[in-house]
Order: structure tokens, then sequence, then C-alpha cells
């Protein structure tokens, strides 16, 4: 890669890694449509542009993980009981997503990506009720729940935190408690999701030369330095936020993806 390019995407990490301490997301959600962009600029990927995007942003999740999970734990914000509780649906309904992911064309994931970006923005800032806590569910119904989560998170390439943030808020924990314990979550999800993408995508002849499936690693490795750094001063920061503050944040990012997405959805 040109210095030009490994410059764009130890940026984008950095800005990534930020904004995922901050808000107990993954990050790829905000890494894709910029990866797309990149990547569409650069003549990398071709037709599976956005398979790439999304498969080489949850790779650099994994990374991004490690370092918010350490911040996070560091500052007493993890409830592992419900990380305990989440993880084993989550992350087996997760492998299958990108089964049907590679079957799809980019145009097709972008819009599907756009869209569902757009519904989380909007249901997050969209006006509740007075908050009433409720009890963690029954174990069989928190299994079912995220084995259909993780199968979706999996297919459109994202770690599912901005379902899984109001479903811990839901369920009682403070905001800091749900973006640290979600940070741990994203950590399983980016892992197996990432690696059914190199799997699925592995036999496609069309991808670049540096390619893992659907992953380019050169990218990868620019971008997991970026996000490894920026990660811990975004969990220093959370704690500094309340929920409706995050919220507003989150919501004004999903838009701003959702159009661009959308937009590469209908442009080609």
């Amino acid at each position: 890669m040109s210095l030009i390019l490994i410059a764009l995407f130890i940026v984008l990490g950095l800005a990534s890694g930020l904004i995922a301490g901050l808000l107990g997301i993954g990050g790829s959600g905000i890494l894709v449509p910029f990866a797309v962009l990149i990547f569409t600029l650069h003549g990398l990927g071709g037709e599976h542009v956005v398979h790439m995007a999304i498969a080489t942003s949850l790779a650099t999740v994994v990374f991004t993980s490690i370092s918010s999970i350490y911040q996070h734990q560091k500052q007493g914000d993890i409830n592992w009981s419900v990380v305990l509780l989440i993880v084993p649906g989550i992350v087996i309904g997760s492998w299958f997503g990108p089964m049907l992911s590679a079957k799809l064309s980019s145009s097709t994931m972008a819009f599907i990506f756009g869209a569902f970006t757009a519904a989380t923005g909007t249901h997050m800032i969209w006006p509740k009720k007075s908050r009433v806590t409720q009890p963690m569910p029954s174990k069989s119904r928190v299994l079912s729940f995220f084995l259909v989560l993780g199968a979706f998170v999996g297919f459109i390439g994202t770690t599912g935190t901005s379902i899984i943030n109001p479903y811990l808020d839901k369920h009682g924990l403070p905001i800091n408690k749900a973006v640290g314990t979600t940070s741990v979550i994203s950590l399983p999800v980016a892992l197996i999701a990432s690696l059914g993408f190199v799997y699925n995508g592995w036999n496609f002849p069309d991808l670049p030369q540096d390619s893992l499936g659907f992953v380019y690693w050169p990218a990868l490795l620019c971008m997991a330095c970026g996000s490894v750094v920026a990660a811990p001063f975004g969990a220093r920061l959370s704690r500094k936020l309340s929920s409706s503050q995050s919220h507003l944040i989150f919501s004004i990012m999903l838009y701003c993806v959702s159009i661009y997405m959308l937009w590469k959805a209908f442009a080609g």
C-alpha cells in the first residue's frame, strides 16, 4: 500500500477506536462506510467491496475490543455474569450470518446495512416512556434471543452493540456497566463473524492478492494499530457522559453512516 493509504487506514482506526471505547460499540458500524469509500477510490474489492469492508472492519474490532476491555475492566465497568449469559447464543449465531451474506451482491449488502443503521439511529433518539427496568429473562429466552441476533449481526457485519446496549440498559445495568459489558461481548462476536467471512470468501478468485477470504489484511493491520491506541481514551471518556448524551452521539453517527451506505447501494 502507498503511504497515503496506510495513513488513511491508521486515522480511520484511531477514530473508530475512540468511538468504540466511548460508546461500548465494536466500531465496525463506523469503519465499514469509510472502508468502502477508501477501497472504492483505490480500486480494491471490485464487486465485493462491501463484503471486504465489512469483513476487514469486523477483524479490526477484535483488536479494538481487547484494548477497550482492558480499560473498562480497570474501571470496574464489566458485569461478567451477564457476559457469560449472553455470549454463547450470540457467538453461535454469528458464525452463520456470513454464509448468507456471501451470496448477496455488494449493493444489496449496502442497502441492508444502511437501512439497519437508520432504523437503529431512529430507535436511539425516539422519545421513550419513563425508564422501567425489568429483570433479566430466563436463560433459555436469553439464549434464543441472542442466537437470532448473532445470526443477524454476522450477516450484516456488525457486533450488535447498538441493540445490546439498550437491552442491558432496559434490564437494569447503569450506562457505564452496559458499555463495559457490551465491549466484552463484541470480542467473540467479531472474531467468529470475521472468521466466517474468511471462510466464506476463501474461494473467490477476483479478490485482491493480500486478502484472506474477504479480509484485506494490510488494511486490518493499519486500522488495528490505530484503534488499539485510541480505544482506552474513549473508555475513560465514557464515564463522563450520561445515557442520553451517548445515545444522541451514537444516533447522529448512525444517520451519517446510513446516508452514505444507502447512496452506495443505489449508485452502485
